[in-house]
């Protein structure tokens, strides 16, 4: 089980303690976890995008993979993704769990949502699905105008 404090420095900057415990121990702090600063919302600096800090290790799911078995034990802090999302590969990006059967069936429709977005250059339609936005790449003709 993990107990863990939040400590607001600004609307920003947070630090997270954790502390991580075992009933089967008699309730003792296992490791002493990492203080880490972490920036939150702004991908590239701290975490990614669709990711938090994981004060205790992350313990992320693959698309298609088994559901895993976290250890009991706090390991190092790092980056994990946030609720309802999956590494699209191990140690891939972060992807809505919706989103997974576009990865393991290709050609299937990605499924998308207000709260679900599609993936950078696509957009949600009203079925809810993804669809890739069409770029012209041919040159346009020149309007004839009838000047001679």
């Amino acid at each position: 089980m993990r107990v863990c404090f939040t400590l607001f420095l600004s609307t920003v900057l947070l630090i997270q303690f954790c502390l991580c415990v075992s009933f089967e121990e008699d309730v003792e702090k296992e490791r002493k976890p990492d203080l880490v600063p972490h920036i939150v919302g702004q991908p590239g600096i701290g975490c990614s995008q669709y990711e938090e800090w994981k004060p205790c290790g992350a313990c992320d799911r693959a698309c298609g993979q088994s559901p895993v078995i976290c250890p009991k034990k706090c390991r190092k802090g790092e980056c994990g993704c946030i609720k309802d999302y999956r590494r699209a590969f191990p140690g891939g990006p972060c992807r809505h769990f919706l989103q997974c059967s576009d990865i393991l069936n290709p050609g299937q429709p990605l499924k998308c949502s207000r709260y679900v977005p599609c993936p950078y250059g696509r957009y949600c339609t009203n079925a809810g699905f993804c669809q890739k936005y069409w770029i012209w790449t041919e040159p346009l003709d020149e309007p004839d105008f009838g000047d001679d």
